[in-house]
């Protein structure tokens, strides 16, 4: 958890009551331009972050950015787990018909092409890879990410104009070939 002022219970609340508004800020961006077909709501995707927190055990964070950043990750995991699971379950056959097993987000982006899309990219580019994550999950700003990775903001800038023209053009050539 965030290493909190240890003055009082209320400092402690207070802590925990602003993480838990900026990570509803966090999972309410990312739901804003929700597809259609995708069930999973802001509130389930805190609840399970908060679980998956727990379960680390006595974590601590050495700051606000790297908690944050921690937690954008957890949002993406959480998201990928959860078209995993619904793409499974779209693949059971029925006796009418064969339904997609695309789990849609936002403007028609397939999410589990997205996260095959990044596990490339980090693999090329590990950095532009975070800047993503750190922006697209957890909606961090770039002074935030550029903190974070102790970079300036130029080159976030920089990494984030790159990393969205390589996985747009890598998404949509997979596109392409799948048609």
């Amino acid at each position: 958890m965030l290493d909190p002022p240890a003055s009082s219970d209320e400092s402690v609340r207070q802590v925990v009551a602003d993480a838990e508004a900026e990570l509803r800020s966090m999972a309410r961006a990312i739901f804003r331009e929700e597809g259609g077909d995708h069930t999973l709501q802001p509130t389930a995707l805190l609840g399970e972050l908060w679980l998956r927190l727990a379960r680390g055990g006595s974590t601590v964070f050495k700051s606000k950015v790297e908690f944050y950043a921690w937690a954008a990750k957890a949002m993406r995991h959480v998201l990928i787990d959860y078209a995993r699971a619904r793409s499974a379950k779209k693949r059971t056959p029925t006796p009418d018909a064969v339904p997609s097993i695309s789990v849609t987000f936002g403007d028609g982006l397939d999410l589990l092409d997205l996260h095959e899309a990044m596990n490339r990219l980090a693999r090329w580019h590990p950095r532009a890879a975070q800047v993503v994550e750190m922006r697209f999950f957890g909606s961090m700003t770039i002074a935030s990410i550029a903190e974070r990775l102790s970079s300036s903001e130029r080159t976030v800038r920089g990494d984030w104009a790159l990393a969205r023209a390589w996985l747009h053009r890598e998404i949509t050539s997979g596109a392409r070939r799948a048609s």
